[in-house]
């Protein structure tokens, strides 16, 4: 997978385009037990997961973007390791473990055409600025794993997968409580001559979330 890893980093969408479709079609076509052998080899050795997924969120070429995503989807789908990777480096609410576990190759899909976009509610956060430095904080990653390969010439290197995880900046100031960024978990509704205030979100255990919401307000007091 090393020739892979370097057209990858070639500035030409035909290429990149080009590598990515062969990265496809080996993954497509692989049997589920050879499949699951791939996964484990290219999340741990290789930084072909990564590479996908900053062409995924910041190509503008639809046609890169498309075949980008479909090589993570193949990368992580049905990987404990590799779905734990994705709720890890998403903002939180984004991907729970359980949840993404259990998607399809369509499901992640949809998921990359889905945070193509802004998201704003009261469970997930996703703008331009968490893409930019999700972006950023990959390409980092990418460059200290292939600075220290050099420098361990021919022994394997491998990523700690379990340990790579990213904090977003700008998510940092909004307060989130049981799963809930509290800002977008209420709206003002006008009706008539007065106005009322609404739940944007159902919370499925009221009681557990008051006592969640008591407990942070009472540190932030003290």
């Amino acid at each position: 997978m090393d020739a892979l890893e370097l057209l990858l980093t070639y500035n030409s969408a035909p290429i990149l385009y080009q590598a990515s479709k062969i990265q496809h079609d080996v993954l497509s076509l692989a049997d589920p037990s050879a499949l699951q052998q791939y996964q484990s080899m290219l999340l741990c050795t290789t930084t072909l997961l990564a590479r996908h997924l900053t062409l995924a969120l910041g190509c503008t070429s639809a046609q890169l973007h498309d075949v980008s995503s479909q090589c993570v989807a193949l990368q992580v789908a049905g990987n404990a390791a590799g779905c734990r990777l994705m709720g890890r480096i998403f903002p939180r609410g984004m991907l729970p473990k359980a949840k993404c576990l259990q998607w399809k190759l369509e499901a992640w899909q949809d998921f990359f055409a889905v945070i193509r976009n802004k998201i704003d509610t009261a469970t997930e956060q996703w703008n331009q600025d968490c893409r930019e430095e999700l972006v950023a904080k990959l390409k980092a990653n990418m460059t200290r794993y292939i600075n220290l390969k050099r420098s361990m010439h021919e022994q394997t290197v491998r990523w700690n997968v379990e340990e790579f995880r990213v904090a977003y900046s700008g998510l940092e100031g909004l307060c989130r409580v049981g799963g809930f960024y509290l800002a977008n978990l209420v709206s003002w509704t006008k009706l008539g001559d007065k106005s009322h205030l609404q739940l944007t979100a159902e919370i499925a255990d009221p009681l557990a979330f008051w006592n969640v919401s008591n407990s942070v307000a009472s540190r932030s007091r003290s």
